[in-house]
């Protein structure tokens, strides 16, 4: 993972922490039974991040998967998880990119 080759810069860092995105995690069969291999993708990378967090303690580096609250607007959204409908209810990256109110 790119987390470990930045391992050295992190560990001279003051604050080092590592930020994940995924899906929250959700049991309901509707999601885990309709699109298995995506949910697994987005369990595995909270997973990862738990694993990056605890091997990294040591070194003082936190580790953070963070679940948005609603639908980002991505190819996934696009072409498994709804469509249009989905999209349209979907935030979109550049709200990352907006200048603070």
């Amino acid at each position: 993972m790119l987390s470990r080759a930045c391992l050295p810069h992190l560990k001279r860092a003051p604050d080092p922490h590592i930020l994940t995105l995924s899906s929250p995690l959700n049991l309901s069969n509707r999601w885990l039974g309709a699109h298995p291999g995506y949910m697994l993708a987005k369990f595995g990378m909270t997973l990862a991040t738990l694993g990056l967090a605890a091997e990294f303690a040591a070194d003082g580096i936190a580790a953070n998967c963070l679940w948005p609250r609603t639908l980002i607007a991505t190819d996934a959204v696009a072409n498994i998880l709804g469509g249009d409908e989905s999209m349209r209810r979907s935030r979109w990256p550049e709200i990352m990119v907006l200048p603070p109110m």
